[in-house]
């Protein structure tokens, strides 16, 4: 073999290697956040029934358990997409839009689940928990932690 053969060889092996290494760094990433993402919202659950137990109303009570959890998720977040950095104003402004957006979101589907189905608020409320950890993760990935990560 040729050195120069041997050579392209181990520069080839040397960014497979590394390439495979940033996939499964990010694959770590999207493990932890799900496993935060399971946390809060087992957090978020918890103080939805808590809250409802004191006989707050279902819409008010599940925002708070939403606005609670989700400064319990900022941290973690900050932890896995951000470690070691500072929080700039921007990343503190995203994350405050991401989660009105959530507010909002827990409003609608909380509200048309209230009218339409009658039963079961804790459903609707695992519905709206779902469908913001998705959009959550990618909007902090890509808003939040964006000028770090």
């Amino acid at each position: 073999m040729n050195l120069a053969l041997m050579r392209s060889m181990l520069i080839n092996n040397r960014i497979t290697f590394l390439n495979i290494r940033r996939l499964i760094a990010s694959y770590q990433k999207v493990i932890a956040y799900l496993g935060i993402g399971i946390l809060c919202s087992s957090i978020d659950i918890l103080l939805f029934i808590v809250l409802l137990s004191f006989y707050i109303p279902t819409i008010p009570a599940a925002i708070l358990s939403f606005l609670l959890s989700n400064i319990v998720n900022y941290y973690f977040s900050s932890l896995i997409f951000a470690r070691g950095y500072k929080h700039s104003s921007r990343s503190i402004i995203s994350f405050a839009i991401l989660v009105l957006a959530g507010i909002l979101l827990t409003w609608v589907v909380m509200h048309l689940w209230l009218t339409y189905v009658e039963v079961y608020p804790l459903l609707g409320k695992l519905i709206a928990g779902f469908v913001i950890m998705i959009g959550g993760y990618f909007g902090r990935k890509l808003f939040v932690f964006a000028s770090i990560s």
